[in-house]
């Protein structure tokens, strides 16, 4: 699969994730923001609640579930950036910061989960 159609597929998944989260009276701050030590899919918040959301898809299971992605190595890369995003955003910190995980199967199924891992 060429790096193009990676890339749509991954914006119809995030956008499917976007408007998931905003059916639940979340508000979109960021999409695909990025800085140099890599990217956060969706940053939403709600409330008290900022959420940095990875968004993963998975054509089949052949490589593993798509939470099963968001590793331990990647993990860190997005608290980096998290990092990043509340220096550049003080008024971020006052916030309940938690990490999602968007995980969408062959089927179109999602499976969310709120605080998937641990960080701020």
């Amino acid at each position: 699969m060429s790096e193009t159609n990676r890339r749509q597929i991954g914006g119809h998944y995030e956008e499917l994730a976007a408007c998931f989260l905003e059916e639940r009276g979340y508000r979109i701050l960021e999409k695909n923001y990025r800085c140099r030590s890599g990217e956060i899919d969706l940053i939403a918040a709600r409330g008290r609640t900022l959420a940095f959301v990875e968004v993963k898809y998975r054509a089949s299971g052949s490589c593993g579930t798509p939470e099963e992605a968001v590793n331990a190595a990647k993990q860190r890369r997005i608290w980096r950036v998290a990092q990043v995003y509340m220096t550049a955003h003080p008024e971020a910190w006052e916030r309940d910061c938690r990490f999602d995980v968007a995980a969408f199967r062959a089927d179109g199924s999602l499976q969310y989960y709120e605080g998937a891992f641990g960080g701020m």
